[in-house]
């Protein structure tokens, strides 16, 4: 409930005491698990989203989510867009490279992520993807 607070206050504009509420709130759970994944993703994109907390954010991203897979694509798509902002876009060709491979076949509805990640790829490499 700390946790959700946290987001609530980073909605509502209050980035700086929103991550230290989500924090606070995630530091109580027993273990990173199922349970507590989405209020952890929430939190990584809010780090990796804010240039001085960026790095622990892409921490977060890479190594926070290894166990879940369903949250996998989502974390190579944000990887991707917080390597891009941090200028490292060699790291963010890789992630989004991953992301599509992972989802080059998703769900109608899901199309609008891989066109982003696609058009993202190709901003950062410079280069045409397929059209597939």
């Amino acid at each position: 409930m700390i946790a959700a607070d946290g987001w609530g206050a980073e909605l509502q504009g209050d980035s700086v005491g929103g991550i230290r509420r989500m924090r606070a709130g995630l530091d109580i759970s027993a273990a990173p698990n199922e349970e507590s994944a989405f209020p952890r993703l929430e939190l990584a994109l809010s780090l990796a989203a804010r240039k001085d907390s960026r790095a622990d954010g892409i921490r977060w991203l890479r190594y926070g989510f290894e166990a879940l897979p369903l949250y996998k694509p989502l974390t190579l798509l944000a990887l991707g867009h917080a390597y891009e902002a941090a200028g490292q876009r060699d790291s963010a060709a890789v992630a989004y490279s991953r992301f599509l491979r992972l989802w080059d076949k998703a769900d109608p509805d899901m199309q609008g992520r891989v066109k982003e990640a696609k058009a993202a790829l190709q901003e950062v490499t410079g280069e045409r993807t397929d059209s597939r």
